[in-house]
């Protein structure tokens, strides 16, 4: 598979665990009184977290050819 091909699948996901991640600590902060303070809430935030890192640092990897290109550039 190719970088374009992965990266097309990950960034959907990485954008996903990401809205999980806030939508998750939102309820099980100020959501409704079955969710405040609740596992399910507390569990979808830890999760969607462990998710988000791993594909974000995969996320990273795939495009450390176009950081280094745009941020490390040599000064001439």
């Amino acid at each position: 598979m190719k970088r374009v091909q992965v990266l097309r699948l990950i960034n959907p996901i990485l954008a996903v665990s990401f809205l999980l991640t806030t939508i998750a600590m939102g309820l099980y902060k100020y959501g409704p009184e079955a969710l405040q303070g609740s596992e399910l809430a507390l569990s979808l935030h830890e999760i969607g977290g462990l998710v988000m890192i791993i594909i974000g640092v995969l996320h990273l990897i795939l495009n450390w050819g176009w950081i280094k290109n745009s941020y490390f550039k040599k000064k001439r």
